[in-house]
C-alpha cells in the first residue's frame, strides 16, 4: 500500500474480506463491498462506521468472531498487498466507498437476518409456469435461466379468496 488507508476503508475491506468464501472471487468480494457501501448511501450517506454504531447486527463479519475481519484489521497497511484477497478487499472497498465502476451487487443493499422479506423459491425454468398468486421474474445466475417465484398474493386474489370464503 502507497498511502494509509482511512479506518472506514480498512472496516468495508475487513467486511467484504471476512464476508466472503476462501477463495477470494473478486466479484463476491466486489459484491459484498458494494452492499455495505449501497446500505451506507440509502442511509442518509453514513459512513461505514456509523453504520455499525446504528445497526450493529447488518454485518456478521464485525462481531469480533470471523477471523478473516480480524486479520484484516490487524494487519498493517504495509502488508495488506501481499495477501492477494486482503488487496482485492481494499481495492474493491475504494471503489464501493467511492461509488467507482461497475456495481457486482447491482444496487443492493443486503440486510440483517431479522429483515423481512417475501418467501422465495428458485426453480429451473420450464415450458409451464403457474398463474395466480405465483409471479415470475426470470434472472439470469450461474449460467442457468431461473424463475423466482414470489408467493405474495396482490389484493385482487385476496378479494377473490374472500369471495369464495365469506
Amino acid at each position: 500500500m502507497s498511502d494509509p488507508i482511512s479506518m472506514d476503508l480498512r472496516l468495508l475491506a475487513a467486511i467484504a474480506y471476512g464476508e466472503a468464501s476462501t477463495a477470494n472471487y473478486s466479484n463476491e468480494i466486489g459484491g459484498i463491498a458494494f452492499a455495505v457501501a449501497n446500505r451506507c448511501r440509502a442511509w442518509g450517506g453514513k459512513t461505514v462506521s456509523e453504520l455499525r454504531t446504528v445497526d450493529p447486527n447488518y454485518a456478521y463479519a464485525w462481531n469480533g468472531s470471523n477471523q478473516r475481519f480480524n486479520k484484516l484489521m490487524s494487519t498493517s497497511d504495509e502488508k495488506l498487498d501481499a495477501d492477494f484477497g486482503m488487496k482485492l478487499a481494499v481495492e474493491w472497498a475504494r471503489k464501493a466507498l467511492e461509488n467507482e465502476g461497475p456495481d457486482p451487487a447491482n444496487g443492493a443493499f443486503g440486510g440483517t437476518a431479522s429483515t423481512s422479506r417475501p418467501t422465495t423459491r428458485l426453480v429451473q425454468r420450464s415450458k409451464s409456469v403457474s398463474s395466480g398468486a405465483i409471479r415470475p421474474t426470470t434472472f439470469r445466475g450461474a449460467g442457468e435461466e431461473t424463475l423466482v417465484h414470489h408467493a405474495m398474493a396482490s389484493s385482487e386474489q385476496e378479494d377473490r379468496k374472500n369471495r369464495r370464503w365469506g
